[in-house]
Parts: C-alpha cells; sequence; structure tokens
C-alpha cells in the first residue's frame, strides 16, 4: 500500500507540475505580446512602478537571459505620467486633430532628449517638424503619377473606390523609380542583406548540422536545412546578388520527417527581438521577420497584403485574383505595412517520395533531386546555400528567367503581370549593400 501511495504522489505532483509549468508558459507568452506592444508604440520600457513595469521587473530578475529582458534591454523607462501624454499625443495624431501648445512643448522637449527607439511615438514626433516638406514630397508624387492638380479628389477615401491615387504615407519612405523599375532606396538594400544575414546565421545553428541528400534521405544530428528561396535565388543565380527592384529577402527551411520548426522559431525570435526586428507568424507554414516600422511600400502589395489579413484561409493565387478585382476598382489599402521583410517558408521533405509540393502562385511539383544536394549560394558579399537547380524558379516565373530580367508590371486594369519587355538599358540589375554589415560569421563571407 505505501508503495502504490508513493507511486499515486509522485504521478500527481508530476501532473501538478506540468499544469504549472504550462500556465507558466502562457503566461509569459502573454506578458511578452504586452511587452512587444508597448515598445512598439512608445520605444520604451514600461515604468517601474506600473503594472506591467512590475511584471517586467519580476520576470527579468529571474530570467536575465529571456525574452522578455532581450527585448527591453538598453531602453530607457517611461513613466506612467510620460505614458499618458504620449497616449494623449498619439491618438491626436491618429485622428487627425489639432495638437494643441502645450502638448506640442512636451514633444518637442520628449523629441530633444533623443532616446525613444523607433516607434509609432518617434514617427509621430519626426513628423511633427518636417510636415510641411512632407506635403509638399506628397503633392509632387500626386502630380508626376497624373494628377496634374497635385491634389486628391474631394470624399476620396483609401479603403473606398474611387478615381483618385491611393493615400501616399506622407510620414514614411517611397519607392524610387527609374524608367518604370521600383528600385529599391538603398537604405533598403543595406537592411536586407543585415536581416537576410541575421536571420540565416540564427536559424541555420538553431537547426544543427546535416543536409539531405539526392533522394532527399537527411544526414546529420539536426533537424533541417535553410536556403535562399524565390526572388532571392533568382538574384544568386543570375547575378551573384540581389535584384535591384527586390523589396525583401526569402528563405526556405526543409525539415526531416517528425521534425517541427515551431520550438526553433520560439528560440530564434529572442536574438531577433533583441536586435529590434519584428517577428510575427504568418500563416500556418510562413514566418517573418520584418522593421519595426515600414521604410518603403508599394501599393499594389499593400492592397494585396490587406486581401490576405482579412482571410487567411485564401491562398496565393486567390488572393491575387481578389487583389486585382479591387485595384480595378480604385480601391487601395488603407494602412500600409511596408514591403520589407524577410520570408521563410517551411516544407518538410516526405520519406520515400521523389516529389515535393511547393507553394507558389499554385502548388508546384518539384522533385527531390531538383531540390536537393543545396549547392553554395553566393549573395553580394555573402555565401549562403540554395536549391541545387532552377527548377522551381522556371516553374513559378518561366522558363527564361534565368537568363532574361523581367520585370513586374501593372496593366491599365491594375492587374500585376511580368512585363514581357526586357528591362531597358542602362537601369541597374544588382543591389550590393553600400554599409558595413555585422555580426558576419567567416562562413558566410564569398
Amino acid at each position: 500500500m505505501g508503495g502504490q501511495g508513493t507511486g499515486a504522489h509522485c504521478v500527481a505532483v508530476a501532473f501538478g507540475t506540468g499544469l504549472l509549468c504550462n500556465l507558466w508558459h502562457k503566461h509569459s507568452m502573454s506578458l511578452l505580446e504586452d511587452v512587444q506592444a508597448f515598445v512598439d508604440k512608445f520605444g520604451a520600457r514600461p515604468g517601474r512602478r506600473t503594472k506591467l513595469g512590475i511584471k517586467v521587473a519580476r520576470v527579468t530578475r529571474a530570467s536575465p537571459d529571456g525574452l522578455v529582458a532581450c527585448l527591453v534591454e538598453g531602453l530607457q523607462c517611461i513613466h506612467a505620467g510620460t505614458e499618458k501624454k504620449a497616449t494623449r499625443f498619439l491618438q491626436r495624431k491618429t485622428s487627425g486633430k489639432c495638437v494643441n501648445t502645450s502638448l506640442k512643448q512636451w514633444a518637442a522637449n520628449l523629441k530633444s532628449r533623443g532616446n525613444i527607439k523607433q516607434s509609432e511615438l518617434s514617427q509621430a514626433l519626426d513628423a511633427m517638424s518636417i510636415r510641411g516638406n512632407l506635403r509638399n514630397v506628397r503633392k509632387g508624387l500626386l502630380k508626376h503619377a497624373g494628377n496634374g492638380s497635385g491634389k486628391r479628389e474631394a470624399g476620396s477615401k483609401s479603403l473606398t473606390a474611387s478615381k483618385s491615387l491611393p493615400a501616399i504615407n506622407v510620414d514614411g519612405a517611397v519607392p524610387v523609380v527609374k524608367s518604370c523599375v521600383p528600385h529599391a532606396p538603398q537604405s533598403v538594400v543595406n537592411w536586407i542583406y543585415q536581416a537576410l544575414l541575421d536571420c540565416y546565421s540564427i536559424f541555420a545553428r538553431l537547426l544543427g548540422e546535416g543536409s539531405f541528400d539526392e533522394a532527399g534521405v537527411w544526414q546529420g544530428s539536426g533537424s533541417g536545412q535553410l536556403m535562399l528561396f524565390w526572388g532571392s535565388h533568382l538574384g544568386a543565380v543570375r547575378g551573384q546578388s540581389m535584384i535591384s527592384w527586390d523589396y525583401d529577402g526569402d528563405l526556405a527551411v526543409f525539415l526531416k520527417p517528425g521534425a517541427s520548426f515551431d520550438t526553433t522559431w520560439q528560440l530564434g525570435t529572442g536574438p531577433l527581438l533583441a536586435l529590434g526586428y519584428r517577428c510575427t507568424k504568418h500563416g500556418p507554414h510562413k514566418y517573418r521577420i520584418a522593421p519595426p516600422n515600414p521604410m518603403c511600400w508599394i501599393p499594389y502589395k499593400e492592397l494585396f497584403q490587406q486581401v490576405r489579413e482579412n482571410d487567411s484561409g485564401l491562398n496565393r493565387s486567390q488572393i491575387m485574383k481578389q487583389c486585382a478585382a479591387l485595384w480595378r476598382k480604385g480601391v487601395r489599402s488603407s494602412y500600409p505595412h511596408g514591403s520589407n521583410c524577410i520570408d521563410i517558408e517551411v516544407y518538410t521533405v516526405p520519406c520515400g517520395k521523389q516529389e515535393i509540393t511547393i507553394q507558389g502562385t499554385a502548388k508546384i511539383a518539384i522533385g527531390i533531386s531538383s531540390l536537393f544536394p543545396a549547392a553554395d549560394a553566393i549573395f553580394g558579399p555573402l555565401r549562403f546555400t540554395m536549391p541545387r537547380t532552377t527548377d522551381v524558379l522556371t516553374q513559378e516565373y518561366g522558363q527564361s528567367c534565368v537568363t532574361e530580367p523581367r520585370v513586374k508590371t501593372f496593366t491599365k486594369g491594375g492587374v500585376m503581370r511580368v512585363s514581357p519587355e526586357p528591362v531597358p538599358l542602362g537601369v541597374r540589375l544588382h543591389a550590393w549593400p553600400y554599409v558595413e554589415l555585422h555580426r558576419v560569421d567567416p562562413k558566410y563571407w564569398s
């Protein structure tokens, strides 16, 4: 009886411990989300006497190397009174109401300190002093795009059908266009190279050692393999660098059977959050790393993003059809997210099969031997890996995509398509970083 009682007691203790761990995990994730939202809004850590600040202090003392500690490391505290004023200031700015003199003075003093991290608050503060210049830029953009008056039509709104141009986000960056090619600004190019390097090095280390052979059999102690994909793969093949009109980076993770990327993602977001990136899970098998605020945006891509958010059950082909129909009616996105990010797609390599399904514009069946073993990829000054052949690229973009650069353009009806005409002479095809890259492991230098 004594032995049975002891066993039952141990089971109860183990069950209770597991339940407490589960509750603690949910509490920690909820706190992390609250802190992330606070930092994104105010660019600072919560005051030590506020409810959120007390929780943050308790957690950081218990786990100095945890995600919450990484998120608030190096940030200035914002006291409860300052938080209230900042909230009032943001409310008036976002609603379009006038900011009174005392609040303007407070905002000027706060901005002069220069200790607010990039956030909604810092963006609103920066917009105050350059509003006149931005208004002139906006008029010039509208005039250049075909509205001779440089003004929006009366009563037009960004998410309603109208003949006016889409609302320009005057507080953010806009694409640079040359010969109808929407080149990525150099600041965006610099960011993509650094972000791609950070993401690749962090997740490659977490996935561990190993690779797939031509039959799709995993060799090694790790859980999966990371590669350049889509536009980044095409840039590496065609010009050994980033395509000059690309606005994001693409990676793909190929997992061995039975492996999961969720734990790897949770472990990887810690250092990425500490480096100032925004990390989101975009779908069942898609993850995104982005800057805290939009750097650059394209109206059609923003509408595509908004349609996807409104109905997460749509596949890419369905999203494109809805987006094209809305675009023809004059509908534009009301809240630009920004086109700059690193997208990670996750696939599991099937055991004993010769093909794997890749989700492109439509589903693509790719032979395992077309992907593996992975090939070396030169990408500007960096070296990564990429699929063994270009089969996935030619099925998605066309047989000539590797040898003949094409640009995505818009028809008069607003439908996005690949231009049949070659890129005009004199247009830059490739882009390199113009700044020093940080945290470069020697094995990633080309």
